[in-house]
């Protein structure tokens, strides 16, 4: 059972893992909404969230996009699909060095909803890119 689950992932081609990477920025940017929404802190603005979301992390998924369709499906070039696991990396690393950490959305509302918005989001959308970096390489040497 698992060999032919592992088989059927490695069996995939790079548009449907792209598609998959798609689906999934739609569907966290939808419960990052969400939660944000319900879940909103204490003394926070609505308006600065929607700026960044607008200014910062709707471009961030833009150039992401564009790497890795454009440039590391297209034409091979899969290096470009290592621009996920730089950016997120990076914001993961820098949530991390702040001094004074705020809480996260999970530890003030726990839920299904806010685990995943927190803890499980981030790392899925850097190993997705990652699987399109290792089939584009192998289709590359094909």
């Amino acid at each position: 059972m698992n060999k032919k689950l592992i088989n059927r992932f490695i069996s995939l081609e790079m548009d449907q893992v792209f598609y998959i990477y798609l689906a999934l920025v739609f569907i966290n940017t939808f419960i990052e909404g969400i939660t944000l929404s319900l879940y909103k802190i204490n003394d926070s603005n609505i308006d600065d969230y929607l700026f960044s979301y607008l200014f910062v992390l709707v471009p961030i998924h833009m150039f992401i996009i564009y790497c890795l369709k454009f440039q590391a499906i297209d034409k091979l070039r899969w290096y470009f699909a290592l621009s996920a696991p730089i950016v997120f990396g990076s914001l993961i690393i820098d949530d991390f060095m702040k001094p004074n950490l705020s809480p996260s959305t999970f530890e003030l509302h726990p839920s299904l909803l806010t685990f995943y918005d927190c803890y499980i989001a981030l790392p899925l959308l850097i190993v997705l890119p990652i699987w399109i970096l290792l089939l584009s390489k192998r289709k590359g040497k094909d």
